[in-house]
């Protein structure tokens, strides 16, 4: 019986394998080879064949590395690598509170708001509390410490009628 255990702890691994018994198997029924149970403690099964066992129990018949798509990782490692070089180092944790979304556009608030406005004039306080448009200089600072956000230019349309241009003044009242 000692042989037994010896054997199946050198083969734990191997319980799909035909013919062997599992170790739990073996605890529960432990004298199985004698009331008729073959497999246990048979002749047949000997350590030679538990070492030709042991030489593919612990190899897979195929390679899952194989199924990896390792360019696919690789690329999306160097694009996430990309975005890291573009973006700020100390990105601000704050940056987004100070920008809305309204029907005109994106407004943000006016920088220096929290700052000392001891030697600020009355007109320059006033100035600092005014909301403003995102302007384009804006866009790219935006893109570098918030690069989740895609902030787009949507410019107005352009309307091409020669009446609302600048050189309508000075062309014939009649024109057209």
């Amino acid at each position: 019986m000692r042989s037994v255990f010896f054997l199946l702890k050198k083969l734990r691994f191997c319980r799909n394998a035909a013919g062997l018994p599992s170790l739990r198997a073996v605890i529960h029924r432990p004298f199985a080879g004698f009331f008729g149970y073959h497999g246990l403690s048979q002749a047949k099964f000997s350590v030679q064949v538990a070492s030709n066992f042991s030489l593919y129990c612990n190899r897979r018949a195929y390679n899952p590395a194989r199924n990896i798509d390792w360019v696919g990782i690789k690329r999306q490692w160097r694009a996430k690598q990309l975005l890291m070089k573009k973006r700020k180092l100390k990105n601000h944790p704050r940056v987004a509170l100070r920008f809305r979304l309204t029907r005109f556009g994106w407004e943000r608030l006016q920088q220096g708001r929290r700052g000392k406005k001891l030697h600020l004039s009355a007109q320059q306080r006033r100035n600092k509390k005014r909301i403003r448009f995102v302007s384009r200089h804006d866009l790219v600072k935006l893109a570098r410490q918030m690069p989740g956000h895609r902030l787009r230019i949507r410019d107005p349309p352009l309307i091409n009628s020669p009446n609302i241009q600048h050189f309508r003044r000075s062309i014939n009242k009649y024109f057209a």
